[in-house]
C-alpha cells in the first residue's frame, strides 16, 4: 500500500528524496544510516511535516525518549511529540501510585484512538507493557457540546470510573469538582481547564479558566470528554477483578486471609492506581489486555532508534521482570506471570512486522546497501574551533570567522539559546563581532521559521534545547546551541527557598555574587575576601561592590554591619550608590511603615478601652446544664481561668484574653463556656485554628458539647466540597449559623458576619499579625479569646504590659500524666514496648515520620513490629478523601 507524500520541500537532499520515495512506495523495513544525535529528531520532524500519519518512535531507554521528545518539540512545536512513559515495576502490591505516568499513557493512547497525526517516543519498556483493549477506551471517549442533556449525578460517577479524581479546586489534569450547578473538569488532551455551568442538566456554556487565579476565559463549543487512566473501573470490572484476584490467590496457595485482604482492598479502592502488574485481572476472554500499535492508524511510521540496543534493553527487562516476581513468590504474595503483562520480544518482532518501519543503526555510512544513507554531521567544530585563539586571545573570534564563512556558502546558521537570558546573551555576542542576525518568534516552531528555498545564507538567534548541535550539508543548515559554546547546562530541581538568620555568623557563609546588606549604605554585591597591608600591617576585608563600581572595604571584625539579602526568589533588587541618598530614604519609609503599622495596632486597642458594648447576661440555669455535662472536675487554674472570662463578658469593655496552658490543661473548654454564653445572647462565635486536623477536632467537640441546644456548629475546610462551602458561607452572611469552626479560609472577603460577638484563637503562635488583626477590625467591639501553649513574644509582651489580659492554665487535670521525653537511638525493642503499653491501656500511637516517599515502608515495619497494631498512614500529599 503506497502512502500519500505531502509535497516534499524544496532544494532537498538526495537521500531525503530517496527515503520519502521508498516510504511512498509502501516499502516495510527502511535501513537509515549516518544519523546520531539532534540529527535524528531533526530528520523525524521532516518526515512527519511530509507523511499524513502518526510517527512512533522506538527508543532504547526513558532517558532518550525524553531528550528525543524535547527536541522533536522544538522543531515541531509544543503540542505534536508525546512521550509514552513506562510503568516504574517495583512492586506487586495491589496498588501502585504513578498519577503522572498514568495520566501521560491515557493522553497518547486517546490521541492516537481519535487519530491525531502526533509524534509518540515510546520506550522499549514500555512498548512491551500491555494496554486497555482499545475498544474499551474507546467507549468511554465522546464528545460534550453546549447544549448538551447530561445527568450529573451519572456524569460525576462516570469520571470516577475513568480515573478523575473529585477535589475541591482544579488544578490539574485529572481533576474534577462540582460546586452547585458549576463542574470544572481537566481532561488529559486539554490545554486548559474546563468549567461547564448546566441548567438543570442542560450544559449552558463550556469555558476554559486559569487553573491558577481559576478565573473563566474564553468559551469554548465542545471537548472530548476521555479517560484519566488506561482502566475504565465500572462496577462490573470490579467484580470481575476481584472474582480473578480470588481465583489466583487460590492458584498461588496464599492464605484465605490475605486473600480476603486484597478483595477488600479492591473493593475499596475505586479511585486509586491500579499496579499495572494486575490490569489483566479485570478482563475475560472477550477483551484480553492490547498492544500499543493496536491504538496505532495504518497510515502510521514506525521508527527504531537503534535498533541493535533496543534489543540488548529488551533482554534485560524481562530478565528484571522475573527477577521481581520470582522474589514475590518466594515471600509468598500476590502476583501475576510476566505473559499476563508484558509482550515477549517474539510477539514484538512479529507484530511490528506488519507496519512500515524506519530502523536507525549507528553504523558507518554506506554500509547497508538496501538502505538509506545521510550525511549529517553532529561535529559542527565549535568545540574545538574554540581552542584556536586569535592573536587578540578573543576565544569566540574563530567561531565568529567561521560563521561569516557560512554564510559566505549560504549556510543557514541558527543559534539555540536556553531561555531569554541565553537568547540576548547571543544577541550581545553577535552585535560584539558584528555579526549580522535575526530574532526568530519565540512561539514559532522552528522547521515554520526555517526557509531552505532562498539560496542566501543568514545568521537566526531563536529559544530552545536540543541534545546537540548539527551540520546538514545537503541542506545548508547549520544549528549551534549555546551549550556547545557556553557548556552543558545541568537541569537542577529548584530548592525551596529557605528563611535564613539576619546577622552573618561568619563570612563563610557568603559567596561572591551575593546580594548584602549594609546598615548605613545599603545593597551591594559581595566579591569576595580580600588582603590588604595597612602600614605594613595585612588584614582581611570583606569587598561590597556598589552602583558604577564603587568599593567598600569592610574588616572582618566588622562583619555585624551587615547581612545576606533576603527577597523574593530570582529578583534581583536594585544596588545603590555609595554615598548617596537611596538607602536613606528606603530606611525612612521602612520606619514610616513600622510606624503606621504600630498606630493601627494601638488604635485598635485604644478603641477598645474607650469604646462601650453591652456586657453579656450573666450566666444562668441553662449555663449551668452546660457546664455540668463536662465530663471531668475543672482544676483550680481552669476554674480562675472561666470566672476571669466571665468577668470580662460582664463589663462593658470588648474582651481581649491570653490563655496559657499546656496540651490537654483544659483550654478548650474554657473556651467552650465563653463560646455559650455568647451564642446563648445570639452572637457569632468563630473559631480559627492554623490546621485542617485540629478544625476537624474542633468542630466534632463544639457538636457534641451543643448538641442538646439549638445551635448550629460548621466547619470550613477542605472536607467540604465547594457546594457545601457555599452553603455555610451564606449561613454565616445571613447568621443562621451560629459557631463557625475553619483555618485562614475564615478571613476571606466573602465572609460578612451578621453579628460577631466573640472570635476564639487557637495555637496564635501559627498566625501572622495580618491574619489576626484583619479578624478585630471586622467589629471593633468583638471579643478576642486566644489560646495558647507557646505564645509568641509579642503576644505575651502585650499581655504583660496590660495591653492584654492574661490567664494561665498551670495545673494538669487529675490522673494526668506528666510528659516525658526521650531522645535514644532508634531501637527496635524500645518502639515495640512502648506501643505494647500503650494498647494495653486502650490508648492510641501516633508514629511520626520524617519522610512521605518512605512512610509506607516504616507503616509495613510497624506492622510486622507489632502484628496486632492496625497501623493507618496519613500524611499532607494525601486526598482530602483518603485523610477523611
Amino acid at each position: 500500500m503506497k502512502k500519500i507524500i505531502r509535497q516534499a520541500i524544496k532544494s532537498p537532499d538526495p537521500a531525503l528524496a530517496d527515503l520519502l520515495n521508498r516510504i511512498g512506495q509502501g516499502d516495510k523495513s527502511i535501513p537509515v544510516h549516518g544519523l546520531e544525535g539532534a540529527a535524528k529528531s531533526f530528520l523525524m520532524a521532516l518526515l512527519h511535516r511530509q507523511t499524513p500519519g502518526p510517527l512512533l518512535i522506538i527508543t532504547t531507554t526513558e532517558k532518550e525518549a525524553k531528550q528525543c521528545c524535547r527536541d522533536l518539540s522544538f522543531f515541531s512545536g509544543a503540542g505534536k511529540a508525546f512521550l509514552y512513559p513506562p510503568w516504574e515495576v517495583v512492586s506487586t502490591d495491589l496498588f501502585a501510585w504513578q498519577r503522572e505516568v498514568e495520566l501521560s499513557r491515557s493522553e497518547v493512547l486517546c490521541r492516537l484512538l481519535v487519530e491525531e497525526p502526533v509524534m509518540v517516543v515510546v520506550p522499549v519498556k514500555a512498548l512491551l507493557q500491555k494496554v486497555a483493549p482499545k475498544k474499551i477506551l474507546a467507549a468511554y471517549i465522546r464528545p460534550v457540546a453546549i447544549g448538551d442533556f447530561v445527568d450529573r449525578d451519572e456524569w460525576v460517577l462516570q469520571l470516577l470510573q475513568g480515573g478523575y479524581h473529585r477535589v475541591s479546586l482544579v488544578e490539574g489534569k485529572g481533576e474534577f469538582a462540582v460546586r452547585g450547578h458549576v463542574v470544572d473538569l481537566f481532561p488529559p488532551m486539554a490545554t486548559q481547564p474546563l468549567r461547564l455551568e448546566f441548567v438543570g442538566d442542560e450544559i449552558e456554556s463550556i469555558r476554559q479558566f486559569d487553573p491558577v487565579s481559576q478565573r473563566s476565559k474564553k468559551e469554548v463549543v465542545e471537548f472530548l470528554l476521555t479517560p484519566a487512566r488506561e482502566i475504565v473501573m465500572t462496577a462490573d470490572r470490579q467484580s470481575l477483578g476481584i472474582q480473578h484476584i480470588k481465583a489466583r490467590a487460590n492458584d498461588l496457595g496464599l492464605s484465605r486471609l490475605l486473600r480476603d485482604r486484597l478483595a477488600e482492598r479492591m473493593a475499596n479502592g475505586l479511585t486509586m492506581s491500579i499496579n499495572p502488574l494486575l490490569l489483566p485481572l479485570f478482563y475475560d476472554d472477550t477483551e484480553q489486555p492490547g498492544f500499543l500499535l493496536d491504538y496505532f492508524s495504518p497510515e502510521g511510521l514506525l521508527i527504531f532508534d537503534d535498533t541493535m540496543a533496543i534489543g540488548r534493553s529488551r533482554e534485560g527487562l524481562e530478565n528484571e521482570i522475573d527477577r521481581l516476581l520470582m522474589k514475590a513468590h518466594q515471600e509468598e504474595r500476590f502476583y501475576l506471570e510476566r505473559e499476563a503483562h508484558y509482550w515477549t520480544g517474539d510477539v514484538l518482532t512479529e507484530t511490528t512486522a506488519s507496519c512500515q518501519s524506519l530502523h536507525f543503526d549507528n553504523l558507518a555510512l554506506g554500509i547497508d546497501p538496501d538502505g538509506v544513507a545521510f550525511n549529517i554531521s553532529s561535529d559542527t567544530g565549535v568545540k574545538s574551533g574554540l581552542q584556536v585563539q586569535d592573536d587578540a586571545g578573543e576565544i569566540l573570534f574563530p567561531l565568529a570567522e567561521r560563521i561569516r564563512e557560512w554564510i559566505r556558502d549560504a549556510y543557514q546558521v541558527f543559534f539555540l539559546c536556553s531561555g531569554s537570558g541565553g537568547r540576548q546573551r547571543m544577541v550581545q555576542l553577535c552585535e560584539a563581532y558584528q555579526l549580522p542576525y535575526d530574532l526568530l518568534p519565540v512561539d514559532q516552531p522552528f522547521l515554520e521559521s526555517l526557509s531552505l528555498s532562498t539560496g542566501q545564507g543568514g545568521l537566526g538567534i531563536c529559544e530552545g534545547r536540543i541534545s546537540g548541535g548539527l551540520v546538514y550539508e545537503a541542506l545548508r543548515l547549520v544549528l549551534i546551541s549555546d551549550e556547545e559554546i557556553y557548556g552543558q547546562k545541568i537541569a537542577i530541581r529548584r530548592a525551596r527557598p529557605t528563611r535564613e538568620g539576619y546577622f552573618l555568623k561568619s563570612f563563610g557563609e557568603l559567596r561572591e555574587g551575593n546580594y548584602v546588606v549594609h546598615k548605613e549604605h545599603g545593597i551591594g554585591l559581595y566579591r569576595g575576601l580580600q588582603k590588604i597591608a595597612v602600614e605594613s600591617i595585612e588584614n582581611d576585608f570583606l569587598l561590597i561592590e556598589y552602583l558604577d563600581q564603587d568599593k567598600l572595604y569592610i574588616p572582618v571584625d566588622r562583619l555585624d554591619q551587615i547581612q545576606r539579602y533576603l527577597g523574593p526568589e530570582g529578583a534581583a533588587p536594585r544596588i545603590d550608590r555609595l554615598g548617596g541618598t537611596s538607602w536613606e530614604t528606603v530606611k525612612e519609609r521602612v520606619k514610616k511603615s513600622i510606624r503606621d503599622v504600630a498606630e493601627e495596632l494601638m488604635a485598635v486597642y485604644a478603641a477598645r478601652e474607650v469604646m462601650d458594648r453591652q456586657s453579656f447576661s450573666p450566666p444562668d440555669r441553662l449555663y449551668n446544664e452546660f457546664c455540668a455535662v463536662f465530663e471531668y472536675e475543672e482544676t483550680p487554674d481552669q476554674a480562675r481561668a472561666i470566672e476571669d472570662i466571665h468577668l470580662d463578658m460582664s463589663r462593658t469593655k470588648p474582651m481581649d484574653r491570653l490563655i496559657c496552658g499546656d496540651a490537654g490543661f483544659g483550654k478548650t473548654e474554657v473556651a467552650l463556656r465563653a463560646s455559650f454564653r455568647a451564642v446563648m445572647e445570639s452572637k457569632q462565635v468563630v473559631i480559627l485554628v492554623p490546621t485542617t486536623i485540629l478544625a476537624e477536632q474542633h468542630y466534632q467537640t463544639f457538636s457534641r458539647r451543643f448538641r442538646d441546644y439549638p445551635v448550629r456548629v460548621e466547619v470550613l475546610n477542605r472536607f467540604r466540597t465547594k457546594a457545601e462551602q457555599a452553603k455555610i458561607v451564606e449561613g454565616i452572611n445571613r447568621g443562621t449559623v451560629d459557631i463557625i469552626v475553619g483555618t485562614h479560609r475564615l478571613l476571606q472577603k466573602d465572609i460578612q458576619f451578621k453579628d460577631l460577638g466573640l472570635v476564639v484563637i487557637d495555637e496564635e503562635q501559627r498566625f501572622g499579625v495580618t491574619h489576626k488583626e484583619k479578624l478585630k477590625k471586622l467589629r471593633t467591639l468583638v471579643d478576642v479569646l486566644t489560646l495558647s501553649a507557646t505564645p509568641i513574644p509579642r503576644t505575651l509582651h502585650l499581655s504583660l504590659v496590660g495591653i492584654r489580659d492574661l490567664s494561665i492554665i498551670n495545673t494538669p487535670p487529675e490522673d494526668r500524666q506528666p510528659i516525658k521525653t526521650y531522645v535514644i537511638e532508634f531501637n527496635e525493642d524500645i518502639i515495640k514496648e512502648a506501643i505494647h503499653g500503650e494498647l494495653d491501656r486502650q490508648g492510641q500511637v501516633f508514629f511520626l515520620h520524617d519522610r512521605v516517599r518512605s512512610i509506607y515502608s516504616m507503616a509495613r515495619f510497624i506492622e510486622k513490629l507489632v502484628p496486632r497494631a492496625r497501623v493507618a498512614v496519613l500524611h499532607g500529599q494525601m486526598k482530602s478523601a483518603e485523610i477523611e
